[in-house]
């Protein structure tokens, strides 16, 4: 399975946050590269919104998109602006890893034809185990 993050954030918050998640990225591209979870959905896209209240669309709706005929799912998530601004390093890469289990979570109740969303999910945690991601397990 490919891995594809990105994010749109407020002021140097985004340099911040992908120095962290390109890392993650990195991490999970190299231990998922070889594992098949059905066809149904071959990459795993995930957008981290970090604006700050007077952002112009910070209010905007999360996006959580199944184009089916593609094959392709849309995870624009908003990660608290904050607690991310506030937060060290671990306690940043703890909201993004949360982020992104959510958007695993969100990913499993698209019920999407063809795609092991529950193996994907449980590989990911065992990663973020070994890689010390989640702090508070």
């Amino acid at each position: 399975m490919d891995v594809f993050f990105t994010s749109t954030a407020s002021g140097s918050l985004g340099k911040q946050a992908s120095s962290i998640y390109m890392q993650m990225e990195s991490r999970l591209k190299r231990a998922l590269a070889q594992k098949n979870y059905g066809p149904g959905l071959p990459e795993w896209f995930l957008m981290f919104v970090i604006l700050s209240p007077d952002t112009p669309g910070r209010g905007a709706p999360e996006r959580v998109m199944f184009k089916k005929k593609t094959k392709e799912l849309d995870l624009r998530l908003n990660v608290d602006f904050e607690a991310f601004k506030k937060g060290d390093e671990v306690e940043r890469r703890e909201l993004l890893y949360d982020c992104m289990l959510r958007s695993l979570d969100l990913m499993a109740t698209k019920k999407i034809p063809d795609f092991d969303a529950v193996a994907l999910k449980a590989d990911v945690e065992a990663i973020a185990a070994k890689e010390g991601w989640d702090t508070a397990a």
